[in-house]
């Protein structure tokens, strides 16, 4: 999976970053200011909330801001002055949080968003489907009509 992490200032020296390319992941830092431009380029977004909780507010904000063709977002903090912009973080548009920044429970809650995502492409591909077969029967089954029936 290919994340984006997006640190705070004050985030500390937390090696999350190796610890997700450890696991497999392709990870990328970012601090703040290229957040909303390079992430569509990303499977996931991680908006860490340790340090400065509003610095990832602001970027949570920014990105849902711009919406189209951004990923999901997934919120995390593990110190206790961080949990409380969890709900801020949720408010705002946070696709999912996790309150531990414990790799293999991080890993666990990312899978989780990464299936929910996949779920949701293909429901919109189903959707789709449904819509075009829908338009063919309104726009060219009907307006044949029904031949009567030479079966008795």
């Amino acid at each position: 999976m290919r994340i984006l992490l997006v640190e705070g200032p004050d985030t500390g020296e937390t090696p999350l970053d190796a610890e997700l390319t450890t696991l497999g992941h392709q990870v990328a830092v970012t601090r703040r200011d290229d957040t909303v431009a390079v992430a569509p380029g990303f499977d996931l977004v991680l908006v860490r909330l340790d340090g400065d909780p509003e610095v990832g507010l602001e970027v949570l904000a920014q990105l849902k801001a711009v919406a189209e063709g951004m990923p999901p977002v997934v919120v995390a903090a593990s110190e206790p002055e961080s949990i409380a912009g969890l709900g801020r973080a949720l408010e705002l548009g946070a696709d999912d949080y996790v309150l531990s920044l414990n790799p293999k429970l991080l890993e666990h809650r990312l899978l989780e968003v990464a299936e929910r995502l996949m779920l949701r492409v293909a429901a919109e591909n189903n959707l789709r489907r449904v819509r075009q077969l829908s338009n063919d029967l309104r726009e060219v089954i009907l307006p044949l009509g029904v031949a009567p029936s030479t079966e008795k």
